[in-house]
């Protein structure tokens, strides 16, 4: 009996006899058929009734009913949102209501990652005009998350954005974002893809000044232990939120547009979490950061994922896969599909079914379709299921 075979059986009972019955068809079949579906329910419900792994998607503040609708019939129960502008608690507060009578769970809303909404931790790490102001719409944000009853948050620190040079088809037409060092298109950028920013800065390559001069990374590193750490970290740990930063888009260059990279490798993600001293404050574990990375991040993805689930240092898995591992030490790279890359990504599934992550994956940047927006995240939404089911059949440590 194939390990499939075997799941199904363990779930509803199905023995070698029935499965032969579905294969030659008739009312046997039907019968036996109609478990299989049960099987399926079971395993689906597992996906959002358990404390284990849970499939979520980033839709927006103001959800249509076609578009709540879209969310049940692809199977994401768990959304989370961000947020272009301040909001109160009640304004939280009606969004989590929104979600909830639809029967999804509205994990969190975020506010420092793109565009405008990222000024306050920029101004935080650059020290720049407006900081103190910048500071205390942090910890205006982080009070009111809290009271919304919302225990996370995220940000990022990359504070000459998310670089791309272009866009390049993935297959089909599809297209998504290439990053090369040495074009002279290569830019940053804010927002949440790189088709459709909120802002963007000015193409010239990788060494241009975004801020007027160079900022480098002990810099950085003292004016994060200063500001962040020195006054947003107590609202953090006062209010019960935990914060999650996302690593450096792409990883392992140091400077990009006059500004050191903070959290480009494992090393400086582990010198983040001593600077911090917190357990409030850990990092979003993009996947499609340390693909773009390879070896050279300073651990493999599958360890990184082990180690910092040990140190309770993430909640969030995002699950991208990109084209090629770094050219002569420099990441090269286009994103795509996520079977369409050159990382096996049923590996990370497994490896969190196996260690009993019981957080958030989505599948991040998305790779412009026909039918967009609801092509990708229904493409993704049945990849992940796949993977998600089949690692949850297999015996533990199968890999």
């Amino acid at each position: 009996m194939t390990q499939d075979q075997e799941y199904f059986h363990r779930k509803v009972g199905l023995s070698r006899r029935s499965l032969a019955k579905i294969a030659f068809g008739g009312a046997a079949a039907a019968t036996m058929l109609g478990n299989v579906r049960a099987a399926n329910a079971v395993a689906n419900d597992s996906l959002s009734g358990t404390a284990g792994v849970k499939l979520i998607v980033s839709w927006n503040t103001n959800p249509t009913d076609d578009d709540l609708k879209f969310l049940n019939e692809v199977g994401y129960k768990y959304v989370y949102c961000p947020a272009r502008e301040m909001m109160t608690v009640d304004d939280m507060l009606a969004v989590k209501k929104r979600y909830a009578d639809a029967g999804i769970t509205l994990h969190d809303l975020r506010y420092f990652i793109g565009g405008k909404a990222e000024k306050p931790l920029i101004d935080m790490m650059l020290d720049l005009p407006g900081r103190a102001e910048s500071m205390e719409v942090a910890k205006t944000w982080i009070r009111n998350t809290a009271k919304a009853g919302f225990d996370y948050t995220g940000g990022r620190l990359m504070n000459t954005g998310l670089w791309g040079s272009s866009e390049v088809d993935v297959r089909g037409g599809a297209t998504a974002r290439e990053f090369d060092a040495a074009s002279p298109t290569a830019h940053g950028e804010g927002g949440t893809g790189f088709g459709t920013p909120d802002y963007v800065k000015p193409a010239g390559g990788v060494n241009t000044l975004y801020y007027g001069r160079k900022y480098g990374y002990d810099e950085l590193m003292s004016n994060f232990r200063k500001y962040f750490v020195g006054e947003v970290v107590p609202i953090l740990e006062e209010n019960g939120v935990f914060m999650a930063f996302h690593p450096d888009d792409p990883p392992l260059i140091k400077s990009l547009g006059g500004v050191d990279r903070f959290l480009n490798n494992y090393g400086h993600i582990k010198n983040m979490f001593a600077a911090a001293n917190s357990p409030n404050v850990g990092i979003q574990m993009c996947c499609g950061i340390w693909n773009e990375g390879g070896e050279l991040m300073g651990k493999d993805v599958l360890s990184a994922l082990k180690e910092f689930w040990a140190l309770k240092k993430y909640r969030e898995v995002h699950f991208r896969n990109v084209s090629s591992p770094p050219v002569n030490g420099v990441p090269h790279f286009h994103e795509t599909f996520q079977d369409n890359g050159y990382y096996d990504m049923y590996k990370i599934m497994k490896t969190l079914v196996d260690i009993g992550y019981t957080g958030v994956v989505h599948f991040d940047h998305t790779p412009r379709m026909v039918g967009a927006p609801l092509t990708y995240p229904a493409y993704a939404a049945g990849f992940m299921h796949a993977c998600l089911n089949r690692a949850m059949a297999e015996p533990k440590g199968t890999l």
